[in-house]
């Protein structure tokens, strides 16, 4: 579905699921894909929390085999060499960074001249959204949040992914202009254990 969507040309859309069914493992094979088809650059968005990027880093991404190149932080990645980060030899770039201001806006800038690119934001209802949307004051409303606006920016060409288990704010603040209809549906595995065995219906 992600592979349609992207065909399809669809600039923004949300994958959401169940807490705790695997997401994670889902971006991975994500990314996969994704380079399969030829996308040049990923960018996977974790929380401001340095432990959590690290954690999601070390544990996950930097130990997949199957990119088809390594995956590196935004700080290794503002590390690399000019010429290396924009050089034409089909070279792809997995990269883990934070929704921080000042991390997002070096990102922008290290990875300008690459077009072809994916953002995958994971928890995309926190920080992502434009909160101003929901400020009564008509000065603010008329203008982004700053995360919203450096995710918006890093995204530029590319596409946007969000991922969460709470998709309804993503919906109602129509962050990064995503459409309900795009929306994709995670189905948990037979050994799932959530919310309906724990707080079942009767």
């Amino acid at each position: 579905k992600v592979e349609k969507r992207i065909k399809e040309n669809k600039k923004s859309f949300v994958i959401y699921g169940e807490p705790q069914c695997g997401k994670t493992e889902l971006m991975i094979h994500i990314c996969c894909k994704l380079f399969d088809m030829g996308i040049d650059m990923i960018v996977v968005l974790m929380h401001d929390i340095t432990a959590l990027q690290m954690q999601n880093f070390n544990k996950r991404f930097a130990k997949e085999e199957h990119f088809g190149c390594k995956a590196m932080t935004d700080e290794n990645f503002a590390d690399l060499e000019d010429s290396d980060r924009h050089s034409r030899d089909g070279k792809k770039f997995l990269v883990v960074g934070r929704k921080n201001g000042r991390r997002l806006e070096a990102l922008i800038n290290n990875s300008r001249k690459i077009k072809n690119r994916v953002i995958i934001d994971d928890e995309a209802d926190f920080a992502t959204p434009n909160y101003n949307i929901q400020k009564k004051v008509k000065k603010l409303g008329d203008s982004p949040s700053p995360i919203n606006e450096y995710v918006t920016d890093l995204v530029g060409e590319g596409f946007w992914i969000g991922v969460t288990a709470t998709p309804a704010k993503c919906d109602l603040n129509n962050t990064l202009k995503n459409n309900t209809q795009d929306s994709i549906i995670y189905k948990s595995g037979d050994g799932y254990t959530g919310q309906d065995y724990f707080f079942p219906r009767n």
